[in-house]
């Protein structure tokens, strides 16, 4: 998908995450707007305060720590939780290596960006807890490899960091090759 939004920094606190056609999606926004506070919306941007606000890519320059791994992983799944009751357990498409991750750094807070079109492609839960979990993994990384399934073929570049975490032990339940198995479950 062609990037519909672009981030603006307008200050040294505050930037702007403009949207053009397909517009986010009204769940998105008011979602956006729950989890941040004050912000300023109009019809093609919303303006929220962040010292640090950056959208991901598949340029990532670094990988990303356990740290981070965590904001995303709480981020990305209260996200998918609020999209789950809004639309009734189907979830737009999350696309690992897609450039539809803003990261609010200075706040721990990742949201995965999706435009109403996208919600035409819906998946069902375990597709998008799996997906949730490649990006995690990706995130760990650091570089966009091709997509690997399952456990198989993750090297201990990814897992050595975080090997019995309650991290590692989510995203095995996450990327379960059997998607009734998938869940979320942090424990």
């Amino acid at each position: 998908m062609i990037n519909s939004w672009e981030l603006e920094r307008v200050s040294s606190n505050l930037f702007s995450l403009h949207f053009h056609s397909p517009s986010l999606n009204e769940s998105l926004i008011q979602y956006m707007k729950k989890e941040l506070g004050n912000t300023l919306v109009t019809k093609d941007s919303i303006t929220f305060q962040s010292t640090n606000a950056y959208i991901v890519n598949k340029n990532r320059r670094k990988r990303g720590d356990y740290r981070e791994a965590l904001w995303m992983m709480h981020s990305l799944s209260k996200q998918i939780l609020f999209l789950k009751e809004e639309r009734k357990k189907r979830f737009a498409s999350m696309n690992i290596g897609s450039e539809n991750i803003l990261c609010i750094e200075d706040r721990g807070l990742y949201f995965y960006l999706y435009s109403e079109e996208e919600l035409n492609h819906l998946e069902e839960e375990g597709d998008v807890f799996s997906s949730l979990g490649y990006m995690i993994i990706d995130l760990l990384n650091g570089n966009r490899e091709k997509r690997v399934e399952g456990v198989v073929g993750l090297t201990d570049s990814v897992w050595g960091p975080i090997h019995g975490t309650k991290l590692y032990w989510f995203i095995l339940r996450a990327i379960d090759p059997n998607p009734a198995n998938r869940t979320f479950l942090f424990i």
